[in-house]
């Protein structure tokens, strides 16, 4: 799988849960060709932005001066594209945590939480930090799988494949990854402060976002930007 699939996330975590954070990368040599026409390089993993430190031939640029960052994707000033001969190195945070983590909802503050060690709806209930509320996020190709801790099985729309299976409201469940695009996510920033973030499933097209709606149930919905699609990882 080749890691520049990776989705444009770019959560920021609080300063007490950098902890849980990737590792710290140093000296990677970005991909991307050094023919002095071709801006654009590819970081191996999505890094913390604020994290990012890169060089060209031992001089360290400055952000929005001499790149821009956008996930892994960085982009040379025409003043400081790399020629060949160039040595451009790079030492960052990488974003991705690893462990899992309580995915906890703007609108309700409980967790998502699986009912079963096999299959079975998801629902949210107050965060008590225990294996049934613990996910980790892992890069497949498209997007990423949301894994839970105590039945290693994937958050999965029911039916998402299906015909009628993209509609709004319908419900979340746990399911053995198989590929469907329906068990594969995008999350995306929401842009607010407190570094919540979407989670958009790539069968809607990622027009649809993991939802608390009114009652107990855990769906997909059309994005609109309601704190019941809003996102932590505690």
């Amino acid at each position: 799988m080749s890691l520049s699939t990776f989705f444009s996330l770019v959560v920021l975590f609080a300063a007490a849960e950098l902890a849980n954070a990737g590792p710290k990368i140093q000296n990677e040599v970005p991909a991307g060709t050094m023919s002095g026409t071709n801006a654009v390089f590819q970081f191996a993993a999505l890094p913390f932005p604020s994290s990012v430190q890169l060089y060209k031939n031992g001089i360290r640029l400055a952000p929005s001066v001499d790149f821009t960052l956008n996930a892994q994707t960085i982009v040379f000033k025409a003043a400081q594209v790399p020629t060949t001969g160039d040595v451009i190195l790079a030492d960052y945070e990488a974003l991705v945590p690893l462990t899992s983590m309580q995915m906890v909802n703007k609108l309700t503050n409980d967790c998502l939480v699986n009912q079963a060690i096999s299959q079975g709806l998801i629902t949210h209930a107050t965060c008590q930090g225990i294996d049934s509320q613990k996910i980790l996020l892992s890069p497949v190709t498209g997007g990423y799988i949301a894994t839970f801790k105590n039945s290693g099985q994937q958050l999965d729309v029911v039916f998402g494949q299906n015909p009628g299976g993209t509609a709004d409201g319908t419900v979340i469940c746990q399911y053995p990854f198989w590929g469907g695009d329906n068990e594969i996510w995008m999350p995306v920033p929401t842009g607010d402060p407190d570094g919540t973030f979407y989670l958009q499933v790539k069968s809607t097209a990622f027009k649809s976002c993991l939802t608390i709606n009114s009652s107990s149930a855990v769906v997909q919905q059309t994005c609109a930007g309601l704190d019941g699609q809003k996102w932590q990882l505690r």
